[in-house]
């Protein structure tokens, strides 16, 4: 079946927009089932690390990765987004990807609003769903607002 490109076949498609934890959940359960390897590269944990964040990810809690450098906490990171769905659909042309069934920004909402199920929609890769934000120790604001490392 072809994608839908506007809200009213994404309807009629009745694909259902499930929250992030449930998605995660839904592709584990489906991983652990193929026997797939989850955490590709990381050596060292599967006995301890790697079960619990399973276990949170099936009990749909959050997750802190706490730890001294080195310890693999940004490649576990990173491999999370192997757990999210291939394509989800978006408003088409907008800047935080409102969920076509309820968005949040006003663009949007005023776009639903005037034009209904014929808004358009996209499909969007996990890399074009979440980015990367490094907080560390060692970064901090300058006194002038700029930032730089230490």
């Amino acid at each position: 079946m072809p994608q839908a490109t506007t809200i009213a076949q994404l309807r009629q498609s009745e694909y259902r927009v499930l929250p992030v934890k449930e998605e995660m959940r839904k592709n584990l359960v489906r991983k652990i089932k193929a026997t797939e390897e989850l955490f590709p590269g990381i050596i060292g944990y599967e006995g301890s690390v790697i079960p619990q964040i399973e276990n949170a990810i099936l009990s749909g809690q959050d997750i802190v990765f706490l730890g001294e450098r080195g310890q693999a906490k940004s490649r576990l990171i990173r491999a999370l987004v192997n757990l999210l769905d291939d394509e989800v659909p978006v408003i088409d042309g907008c800047e935080i990807n409102d969920n076509p069934y309820a968005p949040i920004c006003r663009a949007c909402r005023d776009r639903v609003a005037l034009h209904g199920d014929a808004v358009g929609v996209r499909w969007i890769a996990p890399d074009d769903r979440y980015s990367e934000k490094l907080a560390t120790p060692d970064f901090r604001t300058s006194p002038s607002g700029s930032r730089s490392a230490c």
